[in-house]
């Protein structure tokens, strides 16, 4: 806000219009800048919209990167700040995609859907067409019959959790993820924020890798630490299949690995009590207050009542807006 307020006083009249039209102005010293800008139609007079979204004077024409000075490159028939260098498509400038088999940023086009994009691409989070992956999704539809989306990639529900005692202490199933409670986003490992107290992704916190810290990079909005690189994932996160720390989502059963109390039997990672009745289960524990047949196991347990009755097994199953908790729809 101090930066705006400075810009109030500075402005001259003749480019409110522009900063009214939503293109904050701003001047660093070198020239005039337009920030926000999605193509150079956005941009004043001879300003081109670059790899960050920025208005700024267009650099030298070009054809190749080999007409350009070191650290730029060539995007658009103009010389851009910018490496080919790339981890993940949020190290290239707008208008590029990270080609993962060279790890070379390649030029292709901007976008504001998937349909403007070609097939076998999808438009990302920097409105820039970039290749879709085998098994790659943004949401739940993008996935199969029987199959949600989680951290990027499409998983068999089978491998997800229901309930919260399928979860570590500390976290609770949500939409199908065991998913850390918190109070705030210190709470959260890196790459999420503290939503409704629950760590979820956080899509906002970035544009491109330069604007995260040293050993992340800008993945689908996220800044992930990166352990092809070194980087050691914090306890709560695991070194993913790309090679990114991304939190732990996976079920953790309780036993067999911590052994169950006498008299308790061990089904399914959890310490289930043998009963007889109801009010059995309720002496022995109120939040299981109900005895019933185990088929797989042949014996008489007790359980939940939201384990014996879930309303919903994926988010899915919910109202708009909803969020699917320990088998409950619920706004959150």
């Amino acid at each position: 806000m101090t930066n705006l307020r400075r810009l109030l006083v500075a402005l001259p009249l003749t480019a409110l219009p522009a900063l009214l039209a939503g293109c904050p102005i701003y001047g660093d010293g070198g020239g005039t800048r337009v920030v926000d800008c999605r193509e150079d139609a956005d941009c004043p007079g001879d300003l081109v919209c670059d790899g960050r979204g920025e208005c700024v004077d267009p650099g030298d024409p070009c054809t190749s990167d080999d007409e350009c000075s070191a650290g730029s490159i060539c995007v658009g028939g103009a010389c851009t700040p910018g490496s080919r260098d790339c981890r993940t498509h949020g190290d290239c400038v707008v208008g590029a995609y990270c080609e993962t088999t060279g790890n070379d940023c390649t030029d292709s086009s901007t976008c504001t859907a998937d349909s403007e994009c070609a097939s076998g691409f999808w438009c990302d989070y920097r409105d820039t067409c970039v290749p879709r992956g085998a098994g790659e999704c943004r949401t739940t539809g993008d996935c199969a019959d029987q199959e949600v989306c989680i951290e990027g990639l499409c998983r068999p529900e089978p491998d997800t959790c229901q309930f919260d005692r399928e979860c570590p202490p500390g976290a609770a199933c949500v939409n199908n993820e065991c998913t850390p409670i918190c109070s705030g986003d210190a709470d959260c490992l890196p790459g999420d924020s503290c939503q409704g107290t629950f760590c979820r992704p956080d899509t906002t916190e970035c544009t491109n890798s330069a604007s995260c810290s040293t050993g992340e990079h800008c993945v689908d909005g996220r800044c992930l630490p990166d352990c092809e690189s070194g980087e050691t994932c914090a306890t709560g996160s695991t070194c993913a299949t790309d090679d990114f720390c991304r939190p732990d989502w996976t079920p953790e059963p309780f036993c067999p690995a911590t052994p169950c109390q006498t008299g308790r039997t061990c089904l399914d990672g959890v310490c289930r009590t043998p009963c007889t009745s109801d009010e059995n289960c309720r002496m022995l524990d109120s939040q299981l207050p109900l005895c019933r047949m185990d088929t797989g196991s042949g014996m008489m347990l007790c359980f939940s009542e939201t384990e014996r009755m879930p309303e919903c097994r994926v988010q899915a199953d919910c109202e708009a807006g909803e969020d699917c908790h320990d088998g409950v729809c619920r706004n959150m």
